[in-house]
């Protein structure tokens, strides 16, 4: 997630238990908006609304995406894709990239439904190839178009 983000938007819609929960991994401000106002902002805010099913459909369509990747593409080219969606959310310079703070091998793992051991060992794979650098907290893309390329 990113700044401005927010999260539970499914159960204050719903009325169900939450479907998720959140860590963060690096300092944040959370504001926590009961149900009952969130559902009074959809109601007579319709630029809220709109934001809000804006958001929720882009995580659909994220989800479609990813269930189809698990689906399809082995382990390595998960994690590559992955990788790479994070490089670009931070931005890279001249090939190279930087993603920190990391996601730990456990959050990789949960994202990629697999196991530490396994993002462990492929991390180790582009590490050795010289397609990444690790580090503490953080993953130097050497060259993003090798990452991708596989």
């Amino acid at each position: 997630m990113e700044a401005g983000d927010c999260f539970g938007e499914f159960a204050a819609i719903d009325g169900l238990p939450r479907s998720a929960s959140v860590e963060t991994i690096t300092q944040a401000i959370l504001v926590r908006l009961p149900r009952e106002r969130f559902l009074g902002l959809m109601r007579s805010e319709p630029d809220f609304a709109m934001a809000m099913a804006q958001m929720i459909t882009k995580r659909a369509r994220a989800m479609s995406a990813q269930l189809y990747e698990m689906a399809t593409l082995k382990l390595g080219d998960r994690l590559r894709l992955e990788l790479r969606r994070l490089a670009l959310l931070q931005g890279f310079v001249s090939g190279e990239a930087l993603i920190h703070p990391a996601p730990t091998h456990q959050a990789l793992a949960a994202r990629l439904a697999t196991t530490r051991e396994s993002v462990s060992r492929e991390l180790s794979r582009l590490a050795h190839a010289g397609v990444i650098v690790c580090g503490r907290q953080r993953i130097i893309i050497k060259d993003l178009a090798r990452l991708t390329a596989g």
